[in-house]
């Protein structure tokens, strides 16, 4: 079982990134993108073009931790991306972003 903190923000990014970008890079476009500060104990998800790998990126008190899955079989349900403009997600809805129901079973 895994025990999360309260507290906790886990941050999905909607749109793909290349699958060769490393700690350094995905901390770019975590302050780029997701106007944040990755050193701040934030975990945040990149998942890759074809959805069947995700990369999640957090700072643990001395230095970064980056891990990643793939899936044997099938995809991961990647959220859409909000229109240019829309309003941000209900606290609710940001709440439970951080569910691990985003799997697709292989067809």
């Amino acid at each position: 079982m895994l025990t999360l903190p309260p507290g906790l923000r886990i941050y999905l990014a909607t749109a793909r990134i290349d699958g060769r970008k490393g700690i350094d890079g995905l901390a770019n476009i975590v302050r780029k993108h997701f106007d944040r500060d990755p050193l701040q104990g934030d975990v945040f998800a990149f998942f890759s073009r074809r959805a069947d790998r995700v990369r999640v990126l957090y700072w643990d008190r001395d230095g970064y931790v980056l891990t990643m899955k793939r899936l044997d079989r099938g995809v991961f349900r990647v959220p859409p991306a909000p229109a240019p403009g829309a309003a941000h997600p209900a606290k609710r809805q940001r709440k439970n972003a951080g569910s691990c129901s985003g799997y697709r079973p292989p067809r």
